[in-house]
């Protein structure tokens, strides 16, 4: 049993001269250890925080392009019916042009049936019509311009 005793002293001894000796060893070791430890931690937390930014950031770039495809789906369809629009009053404006013309032409092929009050009240019917029918395609199938030229259209129309 003393030499049992014997080798528990010895160990322990070893032992505090190895804790003596390895202190400052052990010590910066734990210190650099609990430092990793913040460290990885630290990182950990900023990692989640860019994390949540990024996420954030690609919500919002999301939103924004449902946005603008919303946007431009609207205004294709805008521009579809106002060229639309914009081709009926060039038909209408070709045919009024074209019943203008038609009440003085230069080259007159009539029918010998009809004589010249007739001809000259069917020309003139067939303009007051083309008229008409630019005038209501105006009104009702407004082209896309802002308001405030449309009031000014409007004014000196009427003046």
């Amino acid at each position: 049993m003393e030499v049992f005793i014997l080798v528990l002293q010895v160990i322990i001894l070893l032992a505090i001269g190895c804790l003596v000796l390895f202190r400052k060893l052990l010590f910066s070791y734990s210190s650099e250890k609990g430092k990793n430890l913040a460290t990885k931690e630290d990182i950990g937390q900023i990692t989640d925080k860019i994390e949540l930014v990024k996420l954030d950031y690609a919500k919002q770039l999301e939103s924004a392009k449902a946005d603008l495809s919303i946007q431009l789906n609207n205004h294709g369809y805008r521009y579809e019916k106002e060229y639309e629009v914009l081709a009926e009053l060039t038909n209408n404006l070709v045919d009024l042009r074209n019943t203008v013309l038609q009440l003085r032409p230069q080259f007159d092929f009539v029918d010998p049936t009809k004589d010249k009050e007739e001809i000259k009240k069917e020309r003139l019917g067939n303009y007051f019509e083309a008229r008409r029918v630019l005038f209501f395609t105006r009104e009702k199938k407004r082209p896309f311009y802002p308001d405030e030229i449309y009031r000014k259209r409007v004014i000196n129309t009427a003046f």
